[in-house]
């Protein structure tokens, strides 16, 4: 099926999801194709060959095969690697060329969505950046409001983390935020304009928040406002079509974006414990395991009688690999471990082989998980 085709003709008879047609209009500003979409039949056929090669080189990746990518899963596909093409309205001639997570090999900060930043071990990174040295032998990044240089003015900055590694930051108002791998961040520099101190997140964070009672915090997604005094918690918008936000200390209201008001969807207020995903009908309240929410910030994987197919899944995010699974019952077999997420790929296969009658055999850029073979 010529899912290239098939999209841009229900963008041109209007019958586009609003996912659709958002992912397409950002698509075809990337190509500098009109706002209007006037096509003649040459700049048609032009943005099908565009678009189809897209979507070939996603079909093309690694994935498990029990995935089923539909035209919606292919979008979100585009979208969650990083696909965001940067358009300040004031400055239409210093715009940025598209950044994705998936092709950053370090951090990367990118201010005023002009000027960017490697954060590596070059010292210093910039005057309003100081790295520094944590007992633990972490790295924290602390961006401070000094008024001068980059920072001179209230202006945006996005950090954004490649695959593999995981970034500790300090917010100009002093909160800390984990930012995990493939995730990104916006933030001003001052947090001194407004009635609150904003975020924007995509992917997933852990937030350790410096009271201000006069300036709310608040951590902005593409589905969900999280609004905070100071407190401790997690958001991820990693899930496809769900945000989760998990509560650890102290107290957040949780309330829907702008657009899905229509739905008459209410805000909440969770306890610390308490984690909640936003659904089509509300929000869902349940509990969850710290421990695990969180073994990535501390460096791990941590799988409490986890099925396969969903630690190959994660397996498959971290180390950029695929995984075929043939068989149900291998897929469901379950495995209890902790492994640091500096483990080589091969040595994390090797200890799940010997807790599973699991076999991983590569072929190719994957791995076929089987059963093993006794004599």
């Amino acid at each position: 099926m010529d899912k290239a085709k098939e999209l841009l003709e229900k963008y041109l008879r209007n019958e586009c999801t609003a996912q659709e047609k958002q992912f397409l209009e950002r698509w075809f500003h990337e190509q500098h194709i009109e706002d209007n979409i006037n096509l003649t039949s040459n700049d048609y056929e032009k943005a099908r060959n565009r678009l189809l090669a897209k979507f070939q080189q996603a079909n093309n990746k690694p994935v498990v095969s029990w995935q089923v990518w539909s035209i919606a899963a292919s979008l979100l596909l585009f979208i969650s690697v990083g696909l965001y093409l940067y358009i300040p309205s004031r400055k239409p001639k210093t715009e940025i060329a598209k950044i994705s997570n998936t092709k950053l090999d370090k951090p990367l900060l990118v201010v005023d969505n002009t000027r960017k930043i490697i954060l590596d071990n070059i010292e210093p990174v910039a005057e309003e950046v100081t790295k520094l040295q944590e007992k633990d032998g972490g790295t924290l990044y602390a961006f401070e409001n000094k008024k001068a240089g980059l920072f001179q003015k209230s202006i945006k900055n996005t950090l954004m983390t490649p695959r593999q590694q995981i970034l500790k930051m300090k917010l100009p108002d002093g909160s800390l935020v984990w930012l995990n791998s493939l995730s990104e961040i916006s933030f001003d520099a001052d947090f001194e304009d407004g009635k609150y101190r904003d975020v924007e997140l995509k992917g997933e964070a852990y937030f350790e928040v410096a009271k201000n009672l006069e300036k709310p915090f608040r951590v902005i997604t593409s589905e969900q406002t999280v609004q905070v005094l100071g407190t401790h918690f997690n958001v991820n918008t990693g899930k496809q079509g769900q945000v989760a936000t998990s509560l650890l200390e102290g107290s957040v209201a949780v309330l829907p974006a702008q657009k899905n008001n229509e739905n008459t969807i209410k805000k909440i207020v969770l306890k610390p414990g308490q984690q909640s995903v936003l659904a089509v009908n509300g929000f869902q309240i349940k509990d969850f395991d710290a421990e695990m929410l969180l073994d990535w910030k501390q460096g791990d994987f941590l799988f409490k009688k986890d099925l396969l197919q969903n630690i190959v899944k994660r397996l498959s995010l971290w180390y950029d690999v695929g995984f075929v699974v043939d068989e149900l019952d291998i897929a469901t077999q379950t495995f209890t471990g902790r492994l640091s997420r500096n483990t080589p790929l091969e040595e994390a296969l090797s200890i799940i082989e010997k807790s599973c009658n699991v076999k991983f055999e590569k072929e190719g850029s994957k791995y076929r998980l089987s059963k093993q073979t006794t004599l």
